[in-house]
């Protein structure tokens, strides 16, 4: 991962520790079961599933996150977040969700499509 307003792979950090929390947006693509905590509270996603985390969760693991697990982070100012919660309606159903589960099941052909994505912008030279 380098130093911009956006990033893929798996945050060094996890190669170290199972914590992180960090001031970035976090969307991590997972293809397998996990089992994991957010801000203390432990969750299970099922495989082929999507996990969306805001600036400062604390995000736990018990184990190294699997290689083929995808994870793209950013900085607020990339999609203008922090500055348009309203228009980009994203602050309480993807992100800042307080009161459902941070991870969503997804179909085959929607994990495929985003996973497809996510590798698009991996690729990309910025």
């Amino acid at each position: 991962m380098t130093s911009s307003l956006i990033q893929v792979g798996i945050p060094e950090i996890l190669s170290t520790q199972l914590e992180l929390t960090e001031p970035f947006y976090f969307i991590i693509l997972m293809e397998h079961e996990l089992y994991f905590s957010i801000d203390l509270v432990p969750y299970r996603s099922v495989a082929k599933s999507i996990l969306f985390l805001s600036p400062f969760q604390l995000f736990s693991v018990q184990e190294k996150l699997p290689d083929h697990t995808m994870v793209l982070k950013f900085h607020g100012d990339f999609y203008c977040i922090e500055y348009h919660k309203d228009e980009v309606a994203c602050n309480g159903l993807l992100f800042n969700n307080i009161y459902q589960q941070p991870h969503v099941a997804l179909t085959q052909d929607a994990f495929q499509e985003i996973a497809e994505i996510i590798d698009k912008i991996d690729h990309l030279k910025y």
